[in-house]
């Protein structure tokens, strides 16, 4: 565990690590590590100011999934012949490969921020050649499920570190990532307070790239209007909206969003997601450089 990489989430001030704990200069606990899991519960030590019940309501619902979650899906992949050009992570080939990314020179020997997700692209992009990932999310239940999916595909997990944490209060330092990847979680975020945050811990030309589901406002205020008649509480999920867009081109270069239109994609998130169609509408995929 290399500490001169990891801050306190809040202060962003330097830790040290005593007594299976990271801790600040003063002593006080920050940061739980387990072992086993190679995982930094900083959860257990510290309240997120603002967060608090939306992170406890999160670990509920994915605690519980990932208890009841089968894993034998994901043993059915053939590792040896995974390739991450011809399997790109995206379910939709033909949308990845018009967005123009190579993921194999993206990954290969970066140093990558996972966020979310539990792991189900992680352990695609250590086998690219990925150098190292951190791992956050604040299901710990989840990070447990995503470890065991690591180890059942490499046989090892020493390139990766999970972290139960928010992501609006990322603990680790400016500048220490090459990318920054999430799969349908940013949604579920405070994008005031994480897309920034994603942002400060980007080293220059480094680049993010999510699969989110994404809206209009008039879809969104749609969605929620309906949500609030039917008494459908969907915790914290929240599609990406215009709003979202703008703050990511505020802070980063060339931002690009693939398909460009979201009309469709507001028709498809709106009817699933009020309970009109039980089928998943497709994630765009958003992408830019800092």
């Amino acid at each position: 565990m290399n500490l001169a990489q990891y801050v306190h989430p809040i202060t962003k001030k330097p830790i040290v690590f005593y007594d299976n704990w990271l801790r600040n200069g003063e002593g006080e606990k920050c940061a739980f590590w387990d072992t086993e899991y190679r995982r930094l519960d900083w959860i257990k030590a510290l309240s997120f100011p603002g967060l608090d019940d939306r992170v406890l309501k999160e670990i509920s619902k994915y605690d519980d999934w990932a208890s009841g979650s089968s894993n034998s899906k994901f043993n059915k992949v053939n590792l040896e012949s995974f390739s991450i050009v011809e399997q790109p992570i995206y379910k939709n080939s033909e949308t990845l490969r018009k967005s123009g990314l190579n993921l194999q020179k993206t990954v290969k020997g970066k140093k990558i921020l996972d966020i979310g997700g539990s792991c189900i692209d992680t352990w695609r992009f250590l086998a690219a050649g990925a150098s190292s990932v951190e791992q956050i999310e604040v299901s710990a239940n989840s990070q447990k499920l995503g470890f065991n999916r690591i180890q059942g595909k490499l046989g090892e997990s020493e390139r990766i570190t999970f972290h139960t944490c928010p992501a609006e209060f990322l603990p680790f330092r400016d500048e220490s990532f090459d990318l920054v990847f999430s799969r349908s979680s940013i949604h579920h975020t405070m994008r005031s307070q994480s897309i920034p945050e994603i942002h400060r811990v980007l080293r220059k030309n480094g680049m993010f790239l999510f699969f989110e589901p994404t809206q209009t406002r008039f879809f969104n205020a749609l969605m929620h209007t309906t949500r609030k008649i039917r008494h459908v509480d969907r915790g914290t999920d929240d599609p990406l909206t215009i709003k979202d867009f703008r703050l990511l081109k505020k802070l980063f270069r060339d931002v690009s969003i693939y398909p460009e239109s979201t009309t469709r994609q507001s028709w498809q998130v709106a009817i699933s997601w009020v309970g009109l169609s039980k089928k998943r509408a497709p994630q765009p995929i958003l992408f830019g450089y800092k």
